[in-house]
C-alpha cells in the first residue's frame, strides 16, 4: 500500500546542510561519517535528495525549534514544490523541538489535523 502522504514534525530534510550545523555531531554519528567520507549514505537518507516523491508532505516545524533550523523545512517545501510534488510547510510559533510530543500543546494538535486530513478522515 503506497502512503497518502507525510506529516513530518520538526524534520531533518537535508543531512549535508545538517550536518555542517551540527556542534554536537549527531548528525556525523547517526550517518558514521561526514558528506564527504560517505557521501552516498548522505544522498540515501536525506529527504530532498530523495525529491520527488510523489506523495503530499506537510513539513511542520516550531517557531522556537534550536535544535533544527526553520530553513530546513523552508528549503524541503521549495524544493518538493520545484520537483512537482505538493508541499505544505506548517509554523507553529510557540513550539520548540519537542512540543510535537506533548499531547497538550498545539503543535500536537496542529499536526494530528493534518494527519486526518491527509487520510481523508
Amino acid at each position: 500500500m503506497k502512503p497518502v502522504g507525510c506529516v513530518s514534525m520538526a524534520g531533518v530534510y537535508d543531512l549535508d546542510s545538517a550536518f555542517r550545523e551540527d556542534a554536537n555531531d549527531r548528525v556525523g554519528n547517526l550517518m558514521g561519517g561526514t558528506p564527504d567520507e560517505e557521501p552516498e549514505r548522505y544522498e540515501e537518507a536525506s529527504p530532498q535528495e530523495l525529491l520527488p516523491i510523489g506523495i503530499p508532505v506537510i513539513a511542520c516545524q516550531g517557531g522556537e525549534d534550536e535544535l533544527i533550523p526553520a530553513h530546513q523545512a523552508e528549503d524541503y517545501v521549495t524544493a518538493a514544490k520545484d520537483e512537482g510534488d505538493p508541499a505544505e510547510l506548517t509554523v507553529v510559533e510557540d513550539a520548540d523541538h519537542n512540543a510535537w510530543t506533548v499531547l497538550e500543546h498545539p503543535a500536537w494538535a496542529e499536526a494530528r489535523g493534518h494527519t486526518l486530513r491527509l487520510a481523508g478522515l
